[in-house]
């Protein structure tokens, strides 16, 4: 037929299909006009319609749908013109285009399947729409796609074979609705900005060429590359897949409240210039299994939602590099951002996630090889859900109003500043050989769990803001802070020398030197929980004033080979039952309270208990009451070699579990309104003057050259026991004292002055030759 004119409403053209199929061949002029079905309508649909070169056609209409049970092969010149929601529809048939197929002449156009049959183009389709034209076809794309004007939207899926392209002008664009369409290997897709995936599932292994695209709900699958983009915007859901070949994108946006993923497969090597997560339930997958996918950020990383990086498995090992040009922001005030990949950052990262929401590491870890800023926020956080680390080769700088609390392992490496706030360790960790960590004033560092090690040559601290406050702290570097605050934490020194002007140890733990030399201006064993202070074997530590007055605190000085040596230069202050000791079966540990010291020993309720050796030197008071007082175990002694005061208490106490002497070579002053009993023995080399009050022995010995002596109505009083004055030893009350004999026995060598004396039990035994004794009187 030279010319087709198919204008009835009610009209059809059938083209049989049953053996040889009909053919109808339009040679100058073909026009569909109207609802005109062509074919025969059964499951072949073979009849075919040929519009050859020489041909102009229009398929156009405004209300009608023209249904199609044949074969349509275009090798001419056709205009589609169906506008609105009418258009074709291939039932049993299909479309072939050869030649030119154009879509114009409408604001929106639409062709559509019914069963599936396909477009096939081997010529060219070119679009120039106001608004869009949308074909439901399986498009088979061998040829040229050019959307000129308006929006081509794909929603039957498809495939563009090797050498196939199909691009779009400045303003226009190329849409996947639905169904799977596969851009093959040479094949080409896009140019522009105008290139959209909403929906169905897309795979590229062909030449994909747009300077941006807008990815929705839709699948899409890159299997060939490279890539390269300037600019891409995901922020209606979907799933992004890059399997093969590298990657290279400007800007990257996963926004949005929808499910999104961007995913980089094993072996892919991706850079973005800026990438910004944003959306709430958006996931960048980095594959760990055998060569791990790699993403470098080159100028600017911000991740400000929930969204999750890496792939969730065991490994973690996909790395997402933030380079040295780079800044970076990670930032969230409700939301928690989960890592399951290698984050490096080389660039500048701020560190803004407040409240008790941040980044959880799970199979990922964090390392730092420039600067990490904490700031920004009042308070920021860091976990770890499993044991995954934070490892810092170059900066960490914490500036908050109140704290930032890392439960990761931190792996220290580098530099550590706090300028404002407390940074809170809570994970454990280590700090290597030259790293160091380091606060301002008013800032501090706090260990609250786990094991953290300082390594020997690492340094910690400066000012007055370190706490340990739980876990287990090993210290064989540099520990240089002014003070610290000791809480529940267990705290080893093994390094030193150490040297601090004051220590506050108030809620517990334990503090072990182990090695080197101590030097402490003044330290604090105070508070009701259970804390321990420990000197272990070889130590040598000198404290100016040291305050023993938590009722559960125990100070261990050991004594095994070389015993501790604690010496005391200031004040000296025990109460409230603290311990001092040896735990161990040793009692050589030395406490020394030095001739430039005073002191006091004092409490009404509790029993002080020395496995030690306490030596004054200096001035100490005694003032324990009732029957409360220090009490001896384990060989321990009281040695006096300055002035030993018992003085400001009715009675006073001093007794032993296992039998040490109390030594005095200095002066041993006692002033009671009651009595002083000491239930030690007495070894006694040097002054006792009893001078209110009385003073009760249990045996002991008195040196040459010793004086016991009492005043006014003192009394001296002697009882159980075996006490031995030995020659040139000296026992002389003043008028008015008293000397007692209670119990026990009593062996005088010595010098017996006294005025009067009182014996209402033991033995006494004069055993002095050459001497006269003159008594005023005795009380027998």
């Amino acid at each position: 037929i030279g010319s087709l004119y198919l204008t009835g409403g009610g009209s059809t053209v059938t083209l049989y299909s049953a053996g040889d199929p009909a053919e109808l061949n339009v040679t100058t002029r073909f026009e569909w006009l109207a609802t005109t079905p062509i074919g025969d309508g059964n499951t072949l649909g073979l009849g075919r319609l040929n519009l050859l070169p020489t041909s102009t056609s229009l398929l156009s209409g405004s209300a009608s749908t023209m249904t199609l049970y044949a074969q349509l092969n275009n090798y001419g010149v056709l205009t589609y013109s169906c506008s609105g929601s009418y258009g074709v529809r291939t039932y049993t048939g299909m479309i072939r285009n050869y030649n030119l197929f154009a879509v114009t002449g409408v604001p929106s156009a639409i062709m559509a399947q019914v069963t599936a049959q396909n477009f096939v183009n081997y010529g060219t389709v070119s679009v120039d729409v106001a608004t869009d034209f949308r074909m439901t076809n399986f498009f088979e794309q061998r040829g040229t796609v050019t959307v000129q004007r308006g929006v081509l939207r794909l929603a039957g899926g498809g495939m563009a074979y090797s050498n196939a392209t199909m691009s779009h002008a400045g303003g226009a664009g190329i849409t996947f609705e639905l169904g799977v369409f596969q851009l093959a290997r040479g094949a080409t897709l896009g140019d522009g900005v105008g290139i959209s995936f909403t929906g169905g599932s897309i795979v590229l292994a062909g030449y994909f060429l747009p300077n941006s695209w807008t990815q929705g709900a839709a699948i899409v699958n890159f299997t060939g590359g490279p890539y390269s983009f300037p600019a891409v915007t995901q922020n209606s859901g979907g799933t992004v897949n890059f399997l093969s070949g590298d990657v290279s994108i400007g800007t990257y946006n996963l926004a949005g409240s929808a499910t999104a993923i961007l995913a980089f497969h094993p072996g892919l090597r991706a850079t973005i210039g800026s990438l910004y997560l944003t959306g709430g339930g958006s996931t960048v997958t980095l594959y760990s299994a055998g060569d791990p996918a790699e993403l470098n950020v080159t100028t600017r990383f911000e991740w400000l939602a929930t969204t999750p990086i890496g792939d969730g498995n065991t490994l973690g090992l996909g790395r997402l590099n933030l380079l040295p040009t780079s800044t970076s922001l990670l930032s969230g005030s409700a939301s928690t951002m989960t890592l399951y990949a290698q984050l490096n950052n080389y660039g500048v990262l701020t560190y803004s996630c407040s409240g008790s929401y941040g980044v959880r590491t799970y199979t990922g870890m964090i390392r730092n090889y420039n600067l990490f800023a904490v700031t920004g926020v009042p308070s920021a956080i860091m976990a770890q859900v499993t044991a995954q680390n934070f490892v810092n080769y170059g900066t960490v700088s914490v500036d908050v109003a109140t704290d930032f609390r890392m439960t990761n392992f931190f792996e220290q490496r580098g530099t550590v500043t706090v300028q404002r706030g407390v940074l809170r360790l809570a994970g454990g960790g280590m700090a290597y050989s030259n790293a160091t960590m380091s606060h301002a004033g008013g800032a501090g560092i706090t260990f609250e769990l786990g094991v953290f090690q300082l390594a020997r040559g690492a340094t910690l601290g400066d000012g007055v803001g370190i706490s340990f406050t739980g876990g287990s702290i090993v210290l064989a570097g540099y520990f240089l802070p002014n003070s610290w605050t000791q809480g529940a934490a267990i705290v080893n020194f093994t390094g030193g020398p150490y040297s601090f002007p004051a220590v506050t140890q108030n809620s517990g733990g334990t503090v072990n030197f182990l090695s080197g030399d101590v030097s402490i201006g003044t330290y604090y064993l105070q508070g009701s929980a259970t804390a321990v202070l420990s000197f272990h074997p070889g130590l040598r530590a000198n404290i100016g004033s040291l305050y023993l007055t938590g009722a559960s605190s125990t100070m261990n000085l050991y004594s095994s080979s070389n015993p501790a040596v604690v010496n005391v230069s200031s004040w000296f202050e025990w109460a409230n039952g603290a311990t001092v000791g040896d735990p161990t079966s040793g009692a050589a540990g030395q406490l020394n309270v030095l001739s430039t010291a005073s002191g006091i020993i004092y409490g009404s309720a509790s029993t002080l208990t020395l496995t030690t050796v306490l030596s004054n030197y200096g001035n100490l008071t005694y003032s324990c009451s009732g029957t409360y007082g220090v009490r001896t175990i384990s060989g321990a002694s009281v040695r006096n070699y300055g002035d030993f005061v018992v003085a400001n208490v009715v009675t006073s106490n001093m007794n032993p579990s296992t039998q040490a002497p109390f030594v005095n070579y200095g002066r041993l002053l006692v002033s009671v309104t009651s009595e002083f009993f000491l239930s030690n023995t007495l070894e006694q080399r040097g002054l006792v003057v009893v001078s209110s009050g009385k003073f009760r022995t249990v045996g002991g010995t008195s040196y040459a050259d010793s004086v016991i002596t009492a005043t006014g109505g003192a009394v001296m009083q002697f009882e159980s026991g075996t006490y031995t004055m030995q020659a040139n030893s000296t026992v002389s009350p003043a008028p008015y004292a008293a000397v007692a004999f209670v119990s026990g026995t009593i062996n005088i060598y010595g010098n017996f002055y006294p005025d009067s004396y009182s014996h209402t039990g033991g033995t006494v035994n004069f055993r002095t030759p050459f001497t006269s004794y003159v008594f005023t009187s005795i009380a027998q």
